[in-house]
């Protein structure tokens, strides 16, 4: 790996752990043993590193919608519910949920590139669940971008819910929503 690579992945567990606002280049300079030097060189501010966070997560985000598109509705959310059940296992929040609660702290230009990410999960998380209604795979009463919304938001709330309730509880959460939109 390369060092701006080392950089954004020690960013990324920052940012899923403490918050974007908890971490600084600092803390990436004692993470890896190089100066801050190093890190301004490749990333001369907190939100051009910022920036290429979102940006990599964007690209995974795409990846995942991509190359599921042909499988079942049923896989395809499986394979969604795994992100955030990794996040959970890390012992981590999601980026989405991470930065939405410090979005007006932050540049307009990080605000713009979370709401892009925000935007592509939805959509794609949508197009599941319309994908599954349309087979009879999936069962429920909303519009899917509302559902969407719906399962959204109850997988970041209960990422950081379960960090101060039980760890039992993400998991329940998640059958819960799989229960409900396939019965």
């Amino acid at each position: 790996m390369s060092t701006r690579s080392d950089i954004i992945n020690i960013a990324n567990e920052l940012v899923l752990s403490k918050g974007y606002n908890a971490f600084s280049f600092a803390d990436i300079s004692k993470n890896l043993g190089i100066k801050k030097a190093s890190i301004h060189y490749h990333f001369p501010s907190k939100t051009t590193l910022g920036q290429a966070l979102i940006a990599q997560h964007i690209q995974e985000a795409n990846v995942l919608f991509e190359k599921n598109k042909n499988k079942k509705p049923i896989l395809r959310i499986q394979d969604f519910f795994s992100i955030y059940e990794s996040r959970k296992l890390a012992g981590q929040v999601c980026l989405v949920g991470s930065l939405a609660t410090d979005l007006y702290t932050m540049e307009q230009v990080i605000q713009d590139d979370i709401k892009n990410l925000a935007s592509i999960i939805l959509s794609g998380l949508t197009d599941i669940l319309e994908d599954g209604k349309s087979s009879g795979d999936f069962q429920f009463k909303e519009d899917p971008r509302t559902k969407a919304l719906m399962i959204t938001t109850n997988l970041l709330g209960a990422l950081q819910v379960s960090r101060l309730t039980a760890d039992q509880d993400f998991y329940q959460i998640k059958q819960t929503i799989l229960e409900n939109i396939t019965s």
